[in-house]
């Protein structure tokens, strides 16, 4: 899903991974850096941050494991301002463990 690995602490099963992605082409941010420079223009969303948060644990059962996720979103605009925003679209939860399972299932 084209996210990176940013921090893993082992003793307590946490990873954190982040994607960065750019919501505008870069002539369309300078040309807005350039109206900006004569016109007050409000801020217009221009790049997000998506971070994942991963907890895993043993289960129960033998080669059980348990994992919980969240995702966030942090958004920025073209004045610098930002807002974050939990993720509570159930497909894009189901498409991350699905994406999961599959890299666990293919034989190393």
């Amino acid at each position: 899903m084209g996210y990176k690995r940013v921090d893993v602490d082992a003793d307590y099963g946490v990873i954190r991974a982040e994607k960065d992605e750019t919501l505008i082409s870069e002539a369309r941010q300078a040309l807005r850096g350039l109206l900006k420079l004569k016109f007050p223009l409000p801020g217009k969303p221009d790049h997000q941050t998506t971070e994942v948060l991963l907890t895993l644990r043993l289960g129960s059962q033998p080669r059980q494991m348990l994992l919980r996720a969240n995702i966030r979103q942090t958004i920025w605009d073209s004045n610098g301002n930002s807002r974050t925003l939990l993720c509570s679209d159930q497909a894009v939860y189901r498409q991350l463990f699905d994406q999961l399972n599959d890299a666990l299932a293919r034989p190393n």
